[in-house]
């Protein structure tokens, strides 16, 4: 576990189970790391075991504003940094051979990555190993960061770089920064709440997705395949704070100021996930056939029809937008109708079969 001590500094310790499974063992704990914080504020506070089996330690920059310290880029210093720990092999810990400094003689050998402001919640795509890391922004700019989890020694930018965006004047522009995959600025928001990419089985639409939650406009963001925001609706007293996510891939997200758990389902989130700008379905709902009307779409293209299970009921190729598709097959229910040009764009809508 990660949690605050009464002097204000970051501590990383570990419990055995009680005779209950669900249980701790009150007696067994022991303290693995301390890392002292200058300031009251971003002390981070997710740690995960990533696929390799390895302890991952999200550290904030040590607080204040602007990493007045120079921390983040400092290889010296445990704050603003992604730590990697083995916490299987000598006691309190081991440095895994491939962290990038685990050789090096002046560096701190448990860094894997640099530039962090803020990363309060990252995570593992549980399909593929990627992470995931919302670091927090400063004034300015959140970030959503994505990279191949055995990549090492990565830097973020922070403080050279609030996002894309040019935030200490550095004077020049190292090859080896790593540029976030998203971001949004502060007229959307102002603190990133970082969550999980959907893997789960009962909403299709949602699959590959990667859901966050902005801590102050209340509102739970959507990350599609193009790195493309959507928002839902500002939920009533939110205050998202973190997100969680089940052995079979459903995710949950978590209201401070509610003291609530809450499930995600794609009826509670009234979010419009697909644009109907580029397509549109008509009758629909549809009882024996639905026709396509569209302007933009490149033809020919491959029509495709998933339930909500993620199951291909229907993979046809469309020559034109004239041609009606035929339902009577198709059980009464949700669907979601793509469309993929040859050139890789894909098209989204829903169907509702009466």
């Amino acid at each position: 576990m990660n949690y605050t001590n009464t002097s204000g500094h970051t501590v990383i310790a570990r419990y055995s189970v009680s005779a209950d499974s669900n249980v701790a063992d009150v007696s067994s704990s022991s303290i693995i790391l301390t890392v002292n914080q200058p300031f009251n504020n971003h002390n981070g506070g997710s740690i995960k075991f990533g696929p390799d089996g390895f302890l991952y330690i999200g550290m904030g920059d040590g607080g204040s504003s602007g990493d007045p310290g120079n921390r983040s880029q400092n290889p010296n210093e445990l704050l603003g940094k992604m730590l990697r720990i083995d916490v299987d092999s000598t006691l309190p810990y081991g440095i895994p051979s491939t962290n990038p400094y685990a050789g090096d003689l002046t560096f701190r050998k448990e860094i894997w990555a640099v530039g962090l402001r803020n990363p309060w919640k990252f995570s593992f795509d549980k399909t593929n190993g990627d992470l995931w890391i919302a670091d927090v922004g400063q004034k300015q700019i959140e970030e959503i960061n994505k990279v191949n989890s055995t990549i090492a020694g990565l830097n973020y930018g922070w403080n050279c770089f609030e996002g894309n965006s040019v935030y200490s004047g550095c004077s020049a522009l190292p090859i080896n920064y790593t540029f976030p995959i998203a971001q949004y600025d502060h007229t959307l928001g102002c603190s990133i709440t970082g969550g999980y990419v959907y893997n789960g089985s009962k909403f299709s639409n949602f699959k590959g997705k990667y859901f966050f939650a902005d801590y102050c406009s209340n509102k739970i963001g959507l990350l599609n395949s193009d790195a493309v925001i959507k928002w839902t609706q500002a939920f009533a007293g939110a205050n998202f704070s973190t997100f969680g996510e089940d052995s079979d891939g459903e995710l949950y997200v978590a209201s401070l100021s509610a003291g609530t758990i809450y499930k995600i389902e794609d009826t509670s989130l009234a979010i419009n996930l697909f644009d109907k700008n580029d397509i549109e379905l008509y009758p629909n709902p549809a009882n024996k056939e639905f026709y396509i009307k569209t302007n933009s779409i490149q033809f020919p293209s491959m029509l495709k029809i998933t339930n909500v299970l993620g199951k291909v009921v229907l993979n046809i190729t469309l020559q034109n937008n004239s041609k009606t598709i035929n339902t009577d097959s198709l059980q009464k229910g949700m669907y979601i109708v793509t469309i993929k040009e040859n050139s890789g764009i894909k098209h989204n809508a829903k169907l509702l079969i009466n």
